[in-house]
């Protein structure tokens, strides 16, 4: 299954379950989103890995909640369901590119951001809890106004 169907990306967190090296563990393979391009070679059918076919991860479940949230105001449509930002953090910012001196100049796109949960008994990156975004993503370039229009001279969307 890919998250294109869903208007999504690929997810690209712990890719290392498609190739193996090195060795994935079970939180490694509950930690690997639905929203991918493949199954690793092992693991088709799907019930091979999971007793519930296509369990969503952290990051599907982030991703889901950005483009149907639950919220206060809609949660009474959604019986059962929980307003997703209560049991979550928001992590956003710049990834930037630097000059000679490591000083700041403009932001990056289409850098791979991965968050992931640190347990604060072994201080160690979770494998299992994790989000991933790409930076820029939202960026639609030059939307025009209502001086310029919102269409080059071919007549073509200048947000395409």
């Amino acid at each position: 299954m890919t998250g294109g169907v869903l208007g999504l990306g690929w997810a690209q967190l712990n890719r290392h379950v498609l190739t193996g090296s090195p060795a994935a563990t079970s939180d490694d393979y509950a930690g690997f989103p639905v929203m991918r391009f493949t199954d690793p070679l092992d693991c088709s059918p799907i019930t091979l890995r999971h007793a519930v076919p296509y369990p969503l991860s952290m990051d599907d479940s982030a991703a889901m909640s950005r483009l149907y949230p639950v919220t206060a105001q809609n949660q009474a449509a959604f019986p059962g369901k929980r307003v997703f930002s209560l049991a979550t953090a928001r992590i956003h910012g710049s990834v930037w590119f630097t000059d000679t001196h490591g000083l700041r100049t403009q932001p990056m796109q289409g850098v791979n951001v991965v968050a992931r949960w640190i347990d604060p008994s072994t201080n160690q990156a979770s494998r299992r809890y994790a989000a991933s975004s790409v930076s820029g993503f939202l960026f639609t370039g030059n939307q025009g106004n209502a001086i310029t229009g919102t269409d080059d001279v071919l007549g073509d969307p200048l947000a395409a």
